[in-house]
């Protein structure tokens, strides 16, 4: 594989961008089709955030799922030195397969609590009739930020009591 001159990437890139087909640049710049995918995989813009950066990114998120994504980039804007926005933030963590999902709800009964439970504690369930009792920390979805495998994580959890 032989190195192009830059005028000839350039011709490469410039008729790709204009719709045709990479058997037709290759032909009418009198290149390979290697050779167009090479350059055009080259062309790309350079990512804001470092391999180093992004690592750093997931560490966070690691010790604080809760963090929306406002707040992360806030705490990354602190030690670049080049700004990125929510949106590069969002981007860089689906990246590396993290996502901002809805936490899994589950009862704050440790085992310890209900191996000691008698049928009298039921009878301390509160039973109402058209009226809003909200049972969740919030009334609305808790998202927190988590890869497939860390789905029940216990950091990942929104826990609730019951009354």
């Amino acid at each position: 594989m032989r190195d192009i001159s830059e005028f000839k990437s350039g011709q490469i890139i410039g008729v790709h961008l204009a719709g045709i087909s990479v058997t037709r640049t290759a032909s009418l710049c009198g290149v390979s089709r290697a050779t167009v995918f090479r350059v055009m995989s080259n062309c790309r813009r350079k990512r804001k955030l470092s391999a180093r950066d992004v690592q750093v990114l997931t560490w966070i998120v690691s010790k604080k799922h809760e963090t929306t994504a406002g707040q992360l980039t806030a705490e990354l804007n602190v030690h670049l030195s080049s700004l990125v926005s929510t949106k590069t933030i969002r981007r860089e963590l689906r990246r590396v397969n993290i996502h901002g999902q809805a936490a899994i709800a589950k009862p704050l009964v440790t085992r310890a609590s209900w191996k000691s439970w008698v049928v009298d504690n039921v009878k301390h369930v509160l039973f109402a009739d058209e009226s809003s009792v909200t049972l969740f920390p919030t009334s609305g979805r808790v998202i927190v930020w988590r890869s497939p495998k860390e789905a029940y994580h216990p950091d990942c959890f929104t826990s609730f009591e019951y009354y």
